[in-house]
């Protein structure tokens, strides 16, 4: 929480305005804050969850490296073309003031769009289970 408010306030100073309203239109200019916050947050989580430091910086070294494992090419643009369509509906339904839409939507294309969720929780569920990050505190 405190690493989000230090990102929060680094981003605010940088921005030099006043803060938007989460009522205005997500924009093409936001999408460089966004993403820099996703990676730093990201970035932070490596060293949350890696047991020691040391191992940590090992794996920020295999990303930047990209010699962190094999990668499965098929499922990586999957999981791109997914997230692609899920920032789509989430940024649309931003910008008009409200996350309910879908619920306007015919019910073939509700069920379709709701089927397509609960596929994509089993697909990328994967077959290990991994404790739940907070576990140990």
């Amino acid at each position: 929480g405190a690493l989000h408010g230090v990102y929060l306030a680094v981003h605010r100073r940088l921005r030099g305005r006043s803060p938007r309203s989460a009522t205005d239109p997500f924009t093409l200019r936001d999408v460089i804050p966004a993403l820099v916050t996703f990676q730093l947050v990201s970035l932070a989580w490596i060293f949350f969850r890696a047991d020691t430091f040391t191992q940590a910086f090992e794996i920020i070294r295999g990303l930047a490296t990209l010699r962190a494992g094999t990668v499965n090419i098929d499922a990586a643009v999957l999981l791109v073309l997914l997230g692609a369509a899920a920032l789509a509906v989430d940024l649309t339904q931003r910008n008009q003031s409200g996350h309910t839409h879908i619920l306007n939507w015919p019910a073939p294309a509700r069920g379709l769009a709701y089927g397509a969720m609960v596929l994509a929780v089993f697909v990328f569920a994967g077959e290990q289970s991994t404790p739940f990050i907070y576990f140990q505190f």
